[in-house]
């Protein structure tokens, strides 16, 4: 944008052109509006530009039904040759002025840049933000074949905020959920499990169980392993050996039997989330989204742990009484904790969560970068540290174990199984200290402000919707009157 500058010289009535900006007038002088060439401000300089629709011709001036405000600040950048950003001026409403009148937005100072186009970075994340959660995310389209019958127990089902029914199922829904995750974890208590008896030994060792009652006594060894770890060993012996000698079998370690009681429980809760998908499959008024639905992926992926589980304990009753790598499968069955994905897509705590990690996601990798790069690098420091010291009772002996302390001490974490011994890991680790707390102080801030500013804008949305419903009761209320 060319800028052209004033020329002092006596100022005459003909040089002033009068500008009516939302009934605010304005006396500008021509050579003032001729700083900037090509511009709308410009044009009105020349003769011709009386003739337009614009112009009043009783009275003399040009009129615009636009903001005054900022038409203000604009007028101050031909006066100045200046484009400043007022402390209260919104920017986005400064950004269509500017294009109305015609001025680049590369005329503003450095002073005023950052604090403009943070209001455009605002107002585009802002949008998405509204149409990535302006609507419920549990409905589906309904199908021409769907009646309201169907399309009234979908709701009930899907959405908890559709009825009182529907939540008081969503609640107990939640509870049944909550009841088999703690059930997971209680058949994990040592306390709570049941020891072996003759039914289970005679599957583990293929002795009939009537043999094994009147011939066989168990024996069960304690003691400890190699890694100091306490150890349970189950023998059988057979008192009545044919050379008159106690013939003792080893039947295994650390078998063990769940809780019957929990075990029953688990089954209970398997048959009802059963059910409630096929349910919730049969009302789905769109049957290829509903599979196609990351929170159905949820369900079958809890699902499936059980049913491996429970058929091939059936086939291989033996599987369940001691460790196997079936383990694997029983450790698959934490995944119906992500049955609450369910329900937590309609907290608006757990979306702003959501997107505020999807819109921070450069910085995330950037710190994740900073850290990753920090770690090799003091972790190699250290190793080498370590290895020319004289300490005989050296812990991190390799660089991986290296990358491991550099992690946690960046992190703050600092578990302390691995620490450097000599001097020169003391300093490494001082400044792996520092490093990891400036990384973590610069950007977690940005992920915060983000949440923030979503946060802000959700509040402010939900006052926005209440208003409307607020303002029709007034105003019911004066016409009854």
């Amino acid at each position: 944008m060319e800028e052209r500058t004033n020329n002092n010289s006596p100022v005459e009535s003909s040089d002033l052109i009068q500008i009516n900006v939302g009934g605010v007038k304005h006396e500008v002088l021509r050579s003032t509006l001729q700083r900037f060439p090509g511009t709308k401000l410009a044009n009105l300089s020349n003769d011709n530009a009386r003739k337009g629709s614009d112009f009043i011709v009783s009275r003399g001036e040009f009129y615009f039904d636009r903001h005054p405000g900022i038409f203000t600040t604009i007028l101050n950048c031909y006066r100045t040759g200046e484009l400043h950003m007022d402390r209260n001026a919104c920017g986005c409403a400064l950004a269509h002025e500017l294009e109305f009148w015609g001025i680049n937005e590369v005329a503003f100072q450095k002073c005023c840049t950052t604090k403009y186009m943070e209001s455009e970075y605002m107002k585009t994340q802002l949008t998405l933000f509204e149409k990535t959660f302006s609507s419920e995310q549990s409905h589906y389209n309904r199908e021409p074949g769907c009646g309201k019958l169907q399309e009234k127990i979908w709701a009930f089902l899907d959405n908890p905020f559709s009825s009182v029914p529907a939540k008081a199922f969503g609640v107990w829904t939640v509870l049944m959920i909550v009841l088999s995750i703690i059930t997971l974890c209680l058949e994990t208590v040592d306390g709570l499990k049941e020891e072996i008896g003759p039914p289970e030994i005679s599957k583990i060792t293929g002795i009939q169980e009537g043999v094994l009652r009147s011939n066989y006594s168990v024996v069960i060894h304690e003691g400890l392993n190699n890694n100091q770890t306490g150890t349970v060993s189950w023998w059988i012996t057979d008192p009545m050996d044919s050379n008159n000698s106690k013939k003792v079998i080893h039947i295994g370690e650390h078998f063990h039997v769940p809780n019957s009681f929990l075990i029953y429980i688990d089954y209970v809760l398997f048959a009802y989330f059963s059910l409630e998908l096929v349910t919730r499959f049969i009302f789905s008024p769109h049957k290829g989204r509903f599979w196609l639905s990351f929170y159905t992926f949820c369900d079958v992926i809890a699902l499936i742990p059980g049913v491996v589980l429970y058929v091939t304990n059936f086939v291989h009753p033996v599987n369940k009484l001691k460790t196997s790598t079936l383990d694997i499968v029983r450790a698959l069955g934490t995944a119906r904790i992500l049955r609450l994905l369910r329900f937590m897509r309609f907290s608006m705590a757990c979306k702003l969560l959501l997107y505020t990690l999807m819109a921070s996601i450069k910085e995330i990798f950037l710190m994740l970068g900073l850290l990753l790069l920090g770690a090799i690098t003091f972790a190699s420091l250290v190793y080498f540290g370590e290895l020319i010291s004289d300490s005989d009772e050296v812990l991190i002996t390799n660089i991986p174990i290296g990358i491991w302390y550099a992690m946690v001490t960046m992190t703050t974490v600092g578990y302390g199984d691995f620490y450097p011994k000599s001097i020169g890991g003391y300093i490494v680790g001082s400044g792996c200290v520092i490093c990891g707390v400036l990384v973590i102080a610069f950007t977690v801030p940005v992920i915060v402000n983000n949440f923030l500013m979503f946060y802000a804008h959700a509040s402010s949305m939900d006052k926005k919707s209440e208003r409307p419903f607020k303002n029709r009761n007034r105003d019911d209320k004066q016409q009854i009157d």
